[in-house]
């Protein structure tokens, strides 16, 4: 695809770097994502780099130098406390860093926006709630926003009420959508993303689910389309751009598999219904197929990858590989692809190098224990941080080399953010930035 064009998608989707995923991508990924620094929003003077869960189009890639490999709490430009309980990724605008947390054992659910320079706490938005059953590992607070020029976008859960609200920079509430109960045995996760002028949210879980998509400005329902109900699952959809121009929403749950939804009117394009087991990772592009894994706590973990095309139901026709070998696949953390090779981190410490395209193993060593936050992959090096406290940094590369087992303080269960040429971490208590 033409960079110009690329670029286009991006700048349409309000954000220069909110989603990734494009055909033949490959090796060209590196430069692309390189290129996306110079652009910017209409009125923005600077790139928007970390916008969503996992940055550009969930990816988890940045090709950013100043993040440093060797770190520890001591050398943090600035570590502040965040009230309450959460496990949600930061997300930025400019200098604006927002966050998600709960307070009162879930029976307040806040939106927090702190300064990106110097991590001062700007504002704090608190809603009521009530608390309910989750997962000893999950939050109330487990959902990342979205951010564009304008508004920042989060949701939370409880039985009796799911909220997704819109909020201006300043705290001020823009608009709320109440899309009905929420029926969970382990609680929410789902992160909502932005496509143009829509906030998309999937919606799945054990009661009624649904695909949503709301205009970002005034919160109104553009369409919404019914979802066959399981297991509650947590993915945040990516775009995909194919040859023929026609965006997907590519999309990850119990129910349906990997599914590609058309974006304008939420009509689904083709489905892979391939999982049995418990969808908690986002879907991963490999440059020639769509990467989901599902699993369970007590094991039982696979992958699969499908190629993009077809009608339908595609789970025999366009079914590229599968890796059934559950001591290399994740429950929870999502995959991420660099340089053609795809590295599965588990929730175990065991991370696994594959050839993206084929699913050949390279290597698989272990590197520590608990993980439940998504690796990410900053100028060639993968970072994960880790339940016990530590931020472990690998070469992204065919060759297993661990560069640095930093110590943060304390444990995270957050995905980390780069944006503005720092490295933010999120803690069970603190958030930190490191780089310059």
């Amino acid at each position: 695809m033409h960079r110009s064009r690329f670029i286009r998608q991006f700048v349409a989707l309000g954000t220069t770097k909110s989603f990734f995923s494009l055909p033949n991508f490959g090796t060209h990924l590196v430069l692309m994502v390189a290129g996306f620094s110079l652009l910017a929003m209409p009125g923005m003077l600077e790139a928007q780099e970390w916008t969503r869960f996992r940055g550009p189009n969930g990816t988890g890639i940045s090709e950013t130098k100043t993040i440093p490999t060797e770190f520890n709490v001591e050398s943090a430009l600035w570590r502040v406390e965040v009230p309450g309980e959460g496990h949600s990724q930061p997300v930025l605008w400019g200098q604006k860093l927002f966050l998600t947390t709960s307070l009162n054992k879930g029976e307040v659910r806040s939106l927090l926006c702190f300064d990106a320079e110097n991590g001062e706490l700007q504002w704090q938005e608190d809603y009521r709630a009530t608390n309910h059953r989750k997962h000893n590992h999950n939050s109330f607070a487990s959902s990342t926003p979205t951010v564009d020029e304008e508004h920042v976008y989060w949701s939370f859960s409880s039985p009796d009420q799911h909220l997704l609200l819109a909020h201006d920079h300043d705290g001020n509430e823009v608009w709320r959508h109440h899309l009905g109960g929420y029926e969970s045995q382990h609680s929410d996760g789902t992160s909502p993303i932005l496509y143009e002028e829509k906030v998309i949210l999937a919606n799945d879980q054990d009661g009624e689910s649904y695909l949503l998509a709301l205009d970002r400005k005034s919160g109104e329902v553009i369409w919404q389309t019914p979802r066959p109900s399981a297991k509650t699952s947590y993915g945040t959809p990516c775009l995909f751009e194919p040859e023929d121009g026609q965006p997907q929403l590519i999309l990850t749950s119990t129910a349906q598999g990997i599914t590609s939804v058309d974006p304008k009117d939420g009509k689904i394009l083709w489905e892979a219904p391939l999982f049995t087991k418990r969808s908690c990772s986002s879907p991963v592009w490999t440059g020639s197929s769509f990467v989901g894994t599902c699993g369970s706590g007590g094991g039982g973990n696979f992958l699969v990858a499908v190629q993009p095309g077809g009608s339908g139901d595609v789970s025999t026709t366009h079914l590229g590989y599968q890796i059934r070998k559950s001591s290399m696949v994740p429950y929870v953390p999502t995959p991420i692809v660099y340089n053609g090779y795809l590295f599965l981190w588990t929730d175990a410490g065991i991370v696994s190098c594959v050839e993206a395209e084929s699913g050949v193993p390279v290597w698989q060593k272990r590197v520590g224990e608990g993980f439940f936050a998504s690796p990410i992959c900053i100028d060639g090096k993968i970072y994960c941080t880790s339940t016990s406290g530590t931020c472990v940094v690998l070469d992204a590369s065919s060759e297993f080399q661990i560069l640095a087992k930093n110590e943060i303080g304390e444990g995270s269960h957050a995905t980390p953010a780069v944006a503005n040429g720092r490295l933010y971490l999120r803690t069970f208590g603190h958030l930190m930035a490191f780089g310059k």
